[in-house]
């Protein structure tokens, strides 16, 4: 449902609880692409769909903006953060700007793509896709679009920003840290869905 605001800004609601009834991302991908100048994401969980990884480098080489700003050196689940970075090469690879957030904890979560901003809950992660309730509200508007795009400079300037070729030389202890975190995070989304699945065949 669409409602306006003060002046003439639109905004709209969106929900998610479970895969049938996902607006966020439905409406997030949407924007992503059409997007024409800028898609920059702040997340503490980029444990994402292969989905919405496809669209983001698509619209890089379509020449959009793409930029993302993660958790640095402080994060409240390091193994996350692990298994979020075997996601990197790839997404440098595909001219994908990354910046991990060194002040502190960053546990944002904005998608601001052109002058459309989506705000909330949801962290676009796998668990947000299957299992979470999140709401965000999604506001379209240019001058309310270019403070978030301030904010999101100010954070740029406090993150560091992750070459590839320096990420290509990271040390083999690393390697081997976010490929043990990608598996344990794999293997608890499938144990999960198997939990689910057998409930739901036995009535629980």
């Amino acid at each position: 449902m669409e409602i306006t605001g003060t002046g003439d800004q639109t905004g709209r609601v969106c929900i998610a609880y479970g895969l049938l009834r996902n607006e966020i991302t439905r409406s997030a991908l949407a924007h992503i692409r059409k997007s024409e100048r800028r898609i920059w994401i702040a997340t503490p969980y980029f444990v994402t769909t292969r989905r919405l990884r496809h669209e983001l480098k698509r619209a890089a080489k379509r020449g959009i903006d793409v930029r993302l700003l993660l958790p640095g050196p402080i994060s409240d689940h390091r193994w996350i953060s692990q298994a979020a970075r075997r996601y990197y090469r790839r997404m440098l690879r595909n001219e994908i700007k990354i910046f991990e957030y060194q002040p502190r904890f960053i546990h944002a979560k904005l998608i601001l793509c052109d002058d459309w901003v989506s705000a909330g809950s949801s962290n676009l992660d796998r668990w947000n896709q299957r299992w979470n309730y999140d709401a965000n509200q999604a506001i379209l508007h240019t001058e309310f679009s270019e403070q978030v795009a301030k904010l999101f400079e100010t954070d740029f300037k406090q993150s560091k920003q992750i070459i590839l070729q320096d990420w290509d030389e990271r040390p083999v202890l690393q390697r081997f840290r976010e490929w043990l975190s990608g598996h344990y995070v794999s293997f608890l989304q499938w144990f999960s869905y198997y939990i689910s699945r057998s409930n739901k065949k036995s009535g629980r």
